[in-house]
């Protein structure tokens, strides 16, 4: 796929439809598929790999396009001009793979017809984790991880920054409503909340993007995530322009994180600070200079190098029929160069279409090198190079394991997945005033220190603004407050309540409150406790002092009269009394009037 779009043309169904029109060229996608060609080329002088034997190649322009892919599909199978799969009338080398689709709804219809017959077919962009089941697609595989890996990645990205309350947006294809549910549901299993789901309209992306900027206007969210590809998202940005909505922080899915439409000068105020995951990163040795080598005046059987220098140097070559030049831009003459242009070192989405080159190679590679009798198929045969059948190759590039050049091991899963690892990149200023994605992270499943997701926030530029934006539906509730769900809005959206008498909290965002110990009561705004203050009356103070003295002088008449019935104990007026009982009963009167000393004082 080179072009990301088609023509829409309104069908009367009175006569037949027009042939398919491409439009929306892609240099990124035209670097991936001079990266297929640079491989296949590396690949044929190899003395050490494929020995004697020359890889060839076969391009489709799918234009993103259902249609698209599923000619191309059939066109591969009936090997001729005319499609008709099954029957074979040419003498030509055997198919051994498939390098593609690039979406995953193309590579869905794709892997449906090419399972059919185990053809091995290789994604480089797909990654609708349906694909993953072998029971529906038994010869898929993919140089690209599972969405599966990369939503749960975007998931925990969310809860880093302590997002709660955000928006998605997605495709209505399958890549995009796969990677919805799956998102969706690790968002709230983190403890956050979805404020809205939408749909982008694929077939006529201009045609709900008014409602969506409408949705996103509305909604108090601050941070949006966007399942989709490149141009569904510009054609939203310039909707969300023209309805003045800012302040949005967004999160992109890999379709869409490294995309130069991103750079777009009109919406480069409202990507600022954009933060996504992108495929993972690595050198190609050689291929730069490759594309720089590239020159129409040499490259004469390339049909699309005249598009891809258009979109490099913003030029237009001289109309054939009237040789005049294009009034608001400049002529494209041939002699360009793009040494100037082209700098970068790493690669992605070319990484991944040279990888899966590679893998078919060493699968054919290993198919060629088996020894008779000892090998994997029925009583120990091989597999004949010149002549194999799709599901000996198959079995091969189920059990590839090789290393890139930059030293990465490619190998794929029981599923047909590779190692799960993910850059994070950030859309900043650049110093020629654009933006442009710079790596801050990357998670990784299979890290070995265990921490999957690895984050430089000071090389991120938020924006509008220098620290992380805030999305919560409610404010958070401070210590000594807890939150009080309010019945048919969503947990996030809640609303604070003080502790009741006698309860604290000492957190932010405390879902319930904490009694204190008997030998302690809240503070006075609630947030922890405190040993209760002991009041007790001083024998300093004058209300302590005359209560001793009245109780000291008190206690004296009990005792007086205990000594005058001591001293009369033998007169009958006492012993008629009862000596002994009025003696108790007067040392417990003086010991009363004591007692009352034991109250007074700490």
């Amino acid at each position: 796929m080179v072009h990301m779009d088609r023509v829409y043309t309104d069908v009367d169904f009175r006569s037949k439809p027009p042939a398919l029109e491409c439009q929306l060229f892609a240099t990124e996608y035209y670097q991936s598929m001079q990266a297929l060609i640079f491989a296949v080329e590396e690949i044929n002088s190899d003395p050490e790999l494929l020995p004697n034997i020359s890889l060839g190649f076969q391009l489709f322009d799918t234009c993103m396009t259902i249609e698209g892919a599923a000619y191309g599909t059939l066109a591969m199978l009936s090997r001729g001009k005319e499609i008709t799969p099954n029957y074979h009338c040419h003498n030509k080398a055997p198919l051994a793979g498939i390098i593609g689709d690039s979406g995953s709804t193309r590579s869905i219809l794709m892997a449906q017809i090419f399972g059919l017959y185990r053809y091995p077919q290789i994604s480089y962009f797909a990654t609708n984790p349906i694909l993953s089941d072998r029971n529906l697609f038994p010869s898929f595989f993919r140089t690209i991880p599972s969405d599966e890996f990369q939503m749960r990645g975007l998931a925990q990205l969310i809860s880093y920054f302590g997002w709660t309350w955000v928006g998605l947006v997605a495709n209505d294809n399958d890549y995009g409503q796969y990677g919805l549910q799956i998102l969706m549901q690790e968002i709230i299993n983190g403890g956050g909340c979805v404020a809205f789901a939408e749909k982008i309209l694929t077939g006529r992306p201009n045609m709900n993007a008014p409602y969506l900027a409408h949705v996103i206007k509305m909604s108090n969210v601050k941070v949006v995530v966007m399942i989709t590809s490149n141009t569904y998202f510009v054609e939203l940005m310039e909707e969300m322009l023209r309805q003045n909505v800012t302040g949005i922080t967004w999160i992109v899915s890999e379709a869409l994180s490294t995309s130069n439409l991103l750079s777009k000068e009109s919406i480069k105020s409202i990507v600022l600070g954009t933060v996504g995951f992108a495929i993972h990163r690595g050198k190609i040795p050689q291929f730069t200079e490759h594309l720089r080598s590239l020159s129409p005046s040499k490259n004469l059987n390339d049909l699309f190098l005249r598009e891809y220098w258009e979109q490099i140097f913003s030029c237009k070559w001289p109309a054939k029929e009237t040789g005049m030049e294009n009034e608001t831009m400049g002529a494209c003459t041939g002699s360009e160069k793009l040494g100037n242009l082209l700098t970068e070192e790493y690669h992605r989405l070319s990484l991944n279409v040279y990888t899966a080159v590679y893998a078919l190679a060493w699968a054919l590679h290993h198919l060629q090198n088996c020894t008779p009798g000892t090998g994997p198929f029925q009583h120990g045969n091989c597999a004949n190079i010149s002549s194999f059948h799709p599901w000996q190759l198959l079995h091969y590039v189920n059990n590839v394991r090789f290393k890139t050049t930059d030293g990465s091991q490619v190998f794929f899963d029981a599923k047909g997945n590779p190692p799960p690892i993910y850059d994070i990149v950030s859309w900043r200023p650049s110093t020629k005033g654009t933006l442009e994605p710079a790596m801050v992270g990357f998670y990784d499943l299979n890290s070995p220190d265990g921490d999957t997701l690895t984050i430089d926030t000071t090389g991120i530029t938020w924006n509008s603004n220098t620290q992380v934006p805030v999305s919560k539906c409610s404010q958070s509730c401070s210590p000594g407050s807890r939150k009080v769900i309010v019945p048919g809005k969503p947990p996030c959206c809640y609303e604070c309540a003080r502790c009741p008498q006698g309860q604290i909290s000492n957190q932010t965002d405390a879902v319930e409150c904490h009694p204190c110990s008997w030998d302690t009561w809240p503070n006075l705004q609630r947030t922890k406790c405190i040993p209760r203050m002991t009041e007790f009356l001083s024998y300093e103070s004058p209300l302590g002092t005359s209560l001793a003295a009245i109780a000291i002088l008190s206690s004296m008449g009990p005792l007086l009269i205990l000594g005058v019935f001591k001293s009369y104990k033998q007169t009958p007026i006492v012993r008629a009394n009862n000596y002994s009982l009025s003696c108790l009963l007067l040392l417990s009167l003086f010991l009363c009037f004591l007692c009352s000393l034991g109250f007074i004082g700490y």
